[in-house]
């Protein structure tokens, strides 16, 4: 014969019509199926139970009467509930903070960064001494030393640097420190290299991961590159014209391979582009994108290069003609 599980609340002793044991026995049967933690099998033996004797489906329907009258006074009521998120979502928060955490949707620091600039968006900022912030897309930077020092985390900036402060004016990207010494200078960050392209007087360039901390001299008309490996380069001229571009709202290519034009277009837009085959990422790219059309400048790839292309919601596939030839 089975017998009731304890339910989670006394049931009193005190009500004479409780003093039947089978009643009793009955009724804790009716608390356990209404406690909230009754299983099906519980039911099924509550039947086998009452059905075992005419004196137990007395004491069931005597049960039934007195549960009806202290049942609902018995049964403690239900604890709120706290609401919960999917697990999905949870999920994908935890891996949305964990991917900022490492600096997969670039530096931490990047994220508060006191100016930033869109995907696609170039402004100009004027610093507390004066000097003129161009950002190009995807810029952020601090500034610090009364405007006079910039640490850039992200993109690129042209500073048109503010003279007679009494403090020479700075920036720092990376291991890469560039002071200046006359005007105008631009410092691209691409992750860990910096690149320092001069436009105006001269530039003293420090890797601040050398021992002896020599600076290097950048004049106008030339550029250097520095990494934490490899250090700052040799300065070596360069198209400062066709670099700073992006400054007017254009980018200019001379006989560049199609994979670095894509690579510096895709800055400048939201999604992917793709170039399928090795042989297409190689053929050379002279002309000019403006920035506001970016979709027309992929198009037109079409009618100077024997790829197609193909643009679609978030992606560009370039892919080779087969029905034209290299």
């Amino acid at each position: 014969m089975p017998t009731p599980p304890k339910p989670p609340f006394e049931i009193p002793e005190s009500e004479e019509q409780i003093d039947d044991p089978l009643t009793r026995e009955a009724l804790l049967w009716l608390a356990h199926l209404h406690s909230g933690q009754e299983r099906p099998e519980d039911r099924a033996a509550f039947d086998q139970w009452q059905d075992s004797s005419p004196e137990h489906r007395r004491a069931a329907g005597e049960a039934r009467k007195i549960w009806r009258q202290i049942g609902t006074s018995l049964v403690p009521p239900p604890k709120p509930k706290t609401p919960k998120l999917p697990v999905v979502i949870l999920l994908a928060i935890a891996l949305s903070m964990m991917a900022f955490a490492l600096g997969l949707f670039g530096p931490p620091r990047s994220y508060l960064a006191d100016y930033r600039s869109a995907t696609g968006e170039v402004r100009q900022v004027v610093l507390r001494d004066g000097s003129t912030v161009d950002l190009d897309t995807g810029t952020s930077f601090d500034v610090s030393d009364g405007g006079r020092t910039i640490t850039l985390y992200t993109g690129q900036v042209f500073v048109n640097v503010k003279q007679g402060q009494g403090r020479p004016f700075q920036v720092i990207a990376g291991n890469v420190h560039a002071r200046a010494l006359g005007t105008a200078y631009a410092v691209r960050r691409d992750e860990d290299a910096a690149t320092v392209i001069v436009t105006e007087s001269s530039v003293q360039v420090t890797d601040t991961m050398r021992a002896d901390g020599t600076p290097v001299r950048v004049d106008a008309g030339w550029l250097v590159r520095g990494t934490p490996t490899e250090g700052v380069g040799i300065p070596q001229r360069a198209d400062v014209t066709g670099l700073t571009a992006w400054r007017q709202g254009g980018l200019v290519f001379k006989d560049r391979p199609l994979e670095q034009v894509v690579a510096e277009v895709e800055r400048y837009r939201r999604g992917r582009i793709l170039i399928l085959e090795e042989a297409v990422r190689k053929l050379p790219v002279t002309g000019t994108v403006n920035l506001a059309q970016t979709g027309e400048f992929l198009a037109s790839l079409e009618i100077v290069l024997p790829v197609s292309v193909t643009q679609l919601p978030g992606l560009v596939v370039i892919r080779r003609d087969a029905s034209r030839h290299p």
